[in-house]
């Protein structure tokens, strides 16, 4: 990886680091996207989330839904991260029905941060050979959800779900090196913009890291201890 490409540290926690690598390599490896695909994608105002739908967009992507949690969540997504809806699912009495109602003719490409109750109702609107990439199940972290009980809408579609993780790339360095050199390029570009939630002090780890469950934050959380 690059050592410096002349930005602050909180870019290297984020969208210059594991964060933006994850989206990426999700999205072109294992989702392999594609020009004009319709693309879903849960925890849309989040670290990864925030940076896929931009990602998507720029390789093309036709339409990208995202759903988040809460009426500012989702407003950022789509005035600050460029989604063309994100459904609040805290504030939806039927998350199946609003994806269906956003995406009428279902999706391509499923980007999965959440898991449980969120994927079961992606997987009400599959097409045929979706592609979904599994990149985490948080809301079974702490409390275990059931489990999708519609699996079986994987075969009628031929659809597929892959799980990844980054760690996968992290030692093909001059790969790596070319996705981060991408990445700057966009963001050099105006087509990439990132945040980041900065809480400070070490009394605020344990605070910050409950909510990474509560989703009581927004982007990239990232606690400063002290200065450099």
């Amino acid at each position: 990886m690059p050592v410096n490409l002349g930005y602050e540290l909180p870019a290297y926690t984020h969208v210059l680091g594991t964060i933006g690598l994850t989206g990426l390599y999700g999205l072109i490896d294992i989702a392999k996207i594609a020009a004009g695909d319709c693309v879903l994608v849960s925890s849309a105002a989040g670290a990864v989330g925030s940076l896929v739908g931009q990602m998507a967009k720029i390789q093309g992507a036709a339409r990208v839904i995202g759903i988040a949690g809460g009426a500012e969540k989702c407003r950022k997504a789509v005035e600050r991260y460029g989604y063309d809806t994100c459904i609040d699912y805290k504030a939806t009495a039927d998350l199946s029905a609003a994806i269906g109602e956003a995406l009428s003719k279902g999706f391509d490409v499923h980007f999965e941060n959440v898991g449980g109750l969120v994927l079961e109702a992606a997987l009400d609107h599959l097409t045929k050979n979706t592609r979904i990439a599994l990149c985490g199940m948080i809301s079974g972290y702490t409390a275990p959800q059931p489990g999708p009980s519609n699996l079986w809408n994987l075969v009628v579609k031929t659809a597929l779900i892959h799980a990844f993780r980054v760690t996968d790339i992290l030692g093909q360095h001059e790969r790596t090196a070319r996705m981060l050199a991408d990445i700057d390029g966009w963001i050099r570009q105006g087509k990439l913009v990132w945040g980041v939630d900065v809480r400070e002090g070490f009394d605020a780890i344990p605070e910050s890291f409950n909510c990474l469950f509560t989703g009581a934050h927004h982007d990239r959380l990232v606690v400063k201890i002290a200065e450099a």
